[in-house]
């Protein structure tokens, strides 16, 4: 950006006029550097244009005069006299005196010949004697470099006002375009250019559901379903958005034909007699209800009372009965368990609103049931003696008045019309061949960007339509009839692919294409790196109507206040961060800054990092989806972590970036240490040798990390948590001893366990970044209980060292806060903290997509797996909500025990969507013909 500011002020100072340069441009620059300036500029200058003069030493005058001249001089111009003509005048400005305030004349100290253009000064002198004789007089040329160089170091205000707001909000975009934090957080003080090692990422279309698409296996079949109308409003949507995105009917008969079919059978059952019916069997229900509580409560009472008046401590001993023998009792309290067992059911079965041939049957199954208990009593009337039969005789007769009334309710029954449903058949042979048909031409379409040189519009055109493609596989993937009919192994969706169909097209030319999109990556898999080329490649190449605004989301939206005011609108606060982040200087005002974005013809919005801030600002996506409402003609890119789920963003076009290929990573390697070539094939020698760490250094980050290790002699590790391992020894020290220096005066120990209270209590408030005081605070506040007796001296020392010189800490804003660079590293430190510390519950972190990454470190740092899933079963007694971050975890694990836990989470899964089920069938009063599809057997489980 810095090399196309400073072409850009050559151009806009050549197209200035003479006067217009010398004035605005020459005259403040030498007032810059302490001179007193006049304009002496017109017909009688004799070569000055420009009188400069200041205090010398011992109270002598340093006098400068400058000669202006907008022409461009070479060694071989044809106009020799034109420049004849110059040194003529600069001998002239250089041997005539010029008068003082003080009424005394001097000869000037300096004569500059300026030009805003670029001249090869050596080649003049060479090709005209007399001006190589004038530099011994202290006369230089100074062209536009060399102008705008001073210019933008004495008065970079001025250079912003001549660029331009649209470029000043660029460059202050921009300013910050490199991996600098991450190797400042690796304590590597040379400079690198991103470019020299930088690699173009492949990257597959969508997110879990492409990687699915790709992996899935179709065992197609036909299932018949009969549904409510409740549940038909939806499905039946689903049914047309695919019929619409396919061509394909999905189910027999068409939709028209199966609500013809369901509007016959409403009108008979709405119709007078049906609804007659249907209210006499409420009340011969209601009849039966009221009768059999009776029956169970009265039964229920005759055992409590014998049991009262057989006890040793009767209070009536005057009607006290005999005590009861072992075998006596032990019948008695059978009798009383299955009274209770027939309340219990009398509550659920009667707590339906709904009648339908179910529960009819189980009514008449307690009814039974009932009348089996009273026979039992009766039988045991030499227990219950005189003091129940007569009370007996009165429950025999009540049975029998039962009995008559579920006569009178089976027959109403079978003749009523039962409620309607949507009766059709899914096929699901046309949902695989949908998407087997969609898989290839997504294929294709991949191969054929591969080779390259095709034209934008085609681009478009492709990745729209896989948009739309990956619409409707999701539609599929989490509609269970859809998956179901299509024969999708449940165990599919677990599936961990390594990657999908893998598209080699550089991603700008998608981002050229307009569409929003969204980019996802794990940690380190270069979202931030990939979007800063985009930016910085397509601000420099904009027009003027056009305007490309990179917006790190962690910046500015960093700890203000207003933020968090619920009053405020999601988009006023983003407009805010926006105008405060690019506006303030003597370039633009804040003020200024939306209403010039608007005024662009197209815009490009990059928001980086959607992940890092949406727990502190959770209006962020709301906020986004409104500038692209907004703002006419822009487009919107953003990127977030994997683990993250986003449905606000499912109209944007999901691009993966993929892991490096072998290929890759050693194009990353080579580029790093191409002044070392000998270490950079060491490296790759190295990658190939120890498979295990080829196999995980396949993101940008680790492969920094990895290069860094090397340049600093230090022995390659074999795995990711041992190179994070090995950079905290790199950085606390450690390799110091064998350098034989001393740079720190806090203990390794103390200093890595203040990095770990620190890590843990920024991710706890979901954060990356506060003021030093606050990272003192954090660590008083977590080494207070872990480092009895440390003082707080020690630790706001441990804090400072940690800045300097460890650089485990490193500046993140222009504000002065600190965090450790790149997330990764602070959610390793996290998950050390979780390792080292077992009190703290990780139960609530579970559920949290900005703890998943932490959690995994954790387990793959030798964290138990089964404890945290007992946990979640244990207490929680459900698994759907934790089930992202326990697949995740479960990944790290070896394949037999992925396999087994795996299984256990389906099944746990499994037995969660059956309840939600049966509790949506309860709460939305749906017909119970449904239940039949749950295949849950009621005798058992009552």
């Amino acid at each position: 950006m810095l090399a196309q500011r400073k072409e850009l002020l050559i151009k806009k100072i050549q197209d200035m006029s003479e006067l217009d340069f010398t004035k605005k441009i020459l005259m403040p620059l030498f007032t810059s550097l302490g001179y007193a300036v006049n304009y002496n500029g017109g017909a009688s200058e004799r070569g000055k244009d420009l009188i400069c003069k200041k205090d010398g030493e011992f109270g002598s005058v340093e006098l400068t005069v400058v000669q202006v001249k907008k022409t461009r001089p070479n060694a071989v111009a044809s106009d020799s006299r034109s420049l004849s003509e110059i040194i003529t005048q600069l001998q002239q400005a250089s041997e005539e005196n010029v008068p003082l305030i003080s009424g005394i004349y001097q000869k000037p100290n300096k004569v500059y010949f300026i030009t805003p253009f670029e001249i090869d000064v050596r080649a003049l002198e060479s090709r005209f004697a007399a001006l190589a004789a004038l530099s011994l007089k202290n006369v230089r040329v100074l062209d536009g470099p060399l102008i705008v160089d001073s210019l933008q170091r004495q008065l970079p205000h001025l250079a912003d006002a001549i660029c331009g707001d649209e470029f000043v909000i660029k460059s202050g975009a921009l300013a910050g375009l490199s991996n600098s934090d991450l190797l400042s957080a690796l304590n590597y003080a040379n400079e690198k250019e991103i470019s020299d090692f930088y690699c173009d990422l492949d990257f597959s279309v969508g997110r879990i559901t492409s990687k699915l698409f790709f992996a899935l296996n179709f065992a197609p079949r036909k299932i018949q379903q009969s549904i409510t109308g409740i549940r038909w409003g939806s499905l039946c949507e689903k049914f047309r958005i695919f019929t619409k995105a396919t061509g394909r009917e999905l189910i027999e008969p068409s939709i028209a034909d199966v609500e013809i079919n369901f509007e016959k059978k409403w009108k008979l059952w709405e119709s007078q007699e049906n609804r007659e019916l249907l209210r006499s069997i409420w009340v011969t229900v209601d009849e039966i209800e009221n009768l059999l509580k009776f029956i169970i409560d009265e039964a229920g009472d005759i055992v409590e009372t014998v049991f009262l008046l057989s006890s040793p401590n009767a209070v009536f001993s005057t009607k006290k009965i005999r005590d009861l023998s072992d075998d006596e009792y032990y019948r008695l309290s059978q009798l009383r368990l299955v009274r209770t067992s027939l309340e219990g059911q009398h509550a659920n079965w009667f707590a339906s609103t709904e009648i339908n041939s179910e529960k009819i049957l189980k009514i008449g199954e307690i009814i039974t049931a009932a009348e089996l208990h009273i026979e039992a009593l009766r039988d045991d009337n030499v227990v219950l003696n005189a003091i129940a039969a007569t009370r007996l005789t009165a429950l025999l007769k009540n049975v029998v008045q039962l009995n008559d009334l579920f006569n009178r309710l089976e027959i109403a029954a079978a003749s009523k019309v039962s409620e309607p449903t949507f009766d059709f058949t899914i096929d699901g042979s046309v949902v695989a061949g949908a998407l087997i048909e969609y898989r290839k031409w997504v294929t294709e379409g991949a191969d054929s960007l591969a080779v390259g040189g095709e034209q934008r519009e085609k681009v478009r055109l492709y990745f729209l339509r896989c948009q739309e493609i990956f619409e409707l596989v999701e539609l599929v993937l989490s509609e269970k009839l859809f998956a179901d009919a299509a024969g999708v192994d449940d165990t599919q969706k677990f599936a961990i692919v390594a990657a999908g169909q893998r598209i080699h097209l550089p991603l700008k030319d998608v981002f050229a294409t307009g569409i929003h999109c969204a980019v996802y990556g794990e940690a380190g898999a270069g979202k931030s790196t990939t979007l800063h080329r985009y930016a910085s490649s397509a601000a420099s190449s904009d027009k003027a109507d056009e305007i490309t605004l990179w917006i790190p989301l962690t910046r500015i939206l960093h700890r203000d206040e207003s933020y968090d005011n619920d009053e405020i609108s999601g988009i006023s606060k983003l407009e805010r961060a926006i105008s405060k982040f690019f506006g303030g200087g003597a370039a633009i005002h804040e003020n200024e800054v939306i209403p010039l974005i608007k005024s662009k013809k197209r815009a490009v919005f990059i928001f980086d990092g959607i992940d890092e801030v949406i727990r502190r600002s959770p209006w962020i996506i709301l906020a986004i989806q409104e500038v692209c409402v907004k703002y006419n003609n822009c487009q919107v890119i953003v990127s977030a972590r994997s683990t993250g789920s986003y449905p606000e963003l499912r109209n944007f076009l999901g691009l993966t970036l993929l892991p490096f290929n072998d290929e890759q990573v050693s194009s990353f390697v080579n580029g790093w240490f191409k002044e070392d070539v000998e270490m950079g094939c060491d490296v790759v020698k190295h990658l190939a040798k120890v498979h295990s760490v080829a196999e995980i250094v396949r993101n940008p980050l680790l492969a920094t990390v990895l290069c860094v290790l090397a340049e600093n002699k230090v022995p390659l590790p074999s795995g990711e948590l041992a190179m994070y391992e090995e950079r905290m020894k790199l950085l606390l020290g450690h390799y110091d001893i064998h350098k034989k220096t001393r740079r720190l005066h806090s203990h390794h120990s103390l200093l890595e366990t203040t990095a770990r209270q620190i890590a843990f209590q920024l991710h706890i408030q979901n954060i990356r970044s506060v003021s030093v005081e606050s990272l003192e605070t954090f660590a008083i506040r977590g080494l207070d209980s872990v480092v009895p007796k440390i003082s707080y001296e020690a630790i706001r020392k441990a804090v400072n060292e940690l800045i300097d010189p460890c650089n485990i800490l490193v500046p993140m804003t222009d504000e002065g806060a600190f965090g450790f660079g790149h997330l990764r590293y602070q959610e390793f430190l996290s998950a050390k903290e979780l390792h080292n510390n077992r009190s703290i519950d990780i139960l609530p972190l579970l559920t949290s997509s900005w703890w998943r990454p932490v959690i995994v470190l954790f387990c793959r740092l030798g964290g138990k797996v089964d404890f945290i899933i007992n946990e979640v079963i244990g207490k929680e007694h459900t698994v759907d909500k934790y089930k992202d971050t326990l697949l995740a975890i479960i990944a790290t694990r070896g394949k037999n025990e992925q396999r087994y836990l795996k299984g256990l989470i389906s099944e746990h899964q499994r037995m969660d969507a059956l309840n939600d089920n049966f509790r949506d069938l309860s709460d939305s009063s749906s017909d119970f013909d449904d239940i039949d599809s749950l295949g849950i057997d009621f005798d058992r489980r009552y």
